[in-house]
């Protein structure tokens, strides 16, 4: 079935027009590491990452929206080493060792920091 567009739908959605920015990302994550999964556990956000390189490497991991916490979990969601500190309010530093992967899950705001 065809959609059609009439005058005053332009009229009445143009308001909307400045509502969002042109682009945007929930989370980002520092070369070298790589994001290899996002999923949502309960209240949690997980990332998991991974080092593809043959150092060790220290990484960021940025959301546009506050994050509350954040901890190692292991493959289960369980918790796995200690709570990592949160660079004001936004950001989570992270090691890893040479070809390595680790999951961490972050209780994010609801809200954009």
């Amino acid at each position: 079935r065809a959609a059609h567009v009439r005058a005053d739908d332009i009229t009445r959605y143009r308001e909307f027009d400045n509502m969002l920015a042109p682009s945007g990302s929930l989370m980002s994550v520092d070369a070298p590491a790589v994001l290899a999964s996002l999923r949502q556990v309960g209240r949690a956000t997980e990332l998991r990452v991974f080092n593809p390189t043959h150092k060790p490497v220290t990484s960021t991991l940025s959301s546009s929206f506050g994050i509350d916490s954040a901890e190692y979990v292991d493959f289960e969601s369980h918790q796995a080493g200690e709570s990592l500190s949160v660079d004001g309010g936004r950001a989570v530093q992270i090691t890893l060792g040479p070809k390595q992967i680790r999951t961490v899950s972050m209780v994010l705001t609801n809200t954009p920091a």
